[in-house]
């Protein structure tokens, strides 16, 4: 009985590290450079055109071009690769409030963000 117990253990702790490793994402992962898709909230919808990006730098900053307008943030990604936060930049100075995003999908040609919490839903879809 005690070696049942120990090999269902064994089992369960490899099927659940492999689960972490599938669903979870790394920075080398995200750290490219994005053409943009889409942009959807509730209230807007933009379709992204030739030049428009999103680059997560190796520095931690996102730089962000968007209908002839440029963006910088912050972004770090929590300790299970599951939530992306950004932190926008203001005279070179990271906001202390960030917006947190759920990496719904993260492949070697596609990213797509929903935000989590907040007033209103959010969906970025980017591709490489």
């Amino acid at each position: 009985m005690k070696l049942f117990i120990a090999v269902a253990f064994l089992v369960i702790s490899i099927v659940s590290c492999k689960k972490n490793q599938e669903n979870g994402h790394t920075l080398s992962s995200l750290q490219h450079t994005w053409s943009i898709i889409s942009e959807n909230g509730e209230a807007y919808r933009y379709v992204g055109v030739s030049g428009d990006y999103y680059n997560f730098s190796t520095n931690g900053r996102l730089y962000r071009h968007t209908a002839s307008t440029d963006d910088t943030s912050k972004y770090t990604l929590n300790s299970s690769g599951q939530i992306l936060s950004l932190y926008p930049i203001t005279d070179n100075v990271p906001s202390t409030t960030g917006t947190n995003y759920q990496i719904t999908r993260l492949n070697d040609s596609l990213l797509i963000l929903s935000s989590v919490g907040g007033s209103f839903f959010v969906t970025d879809s980017l591709k490489r």
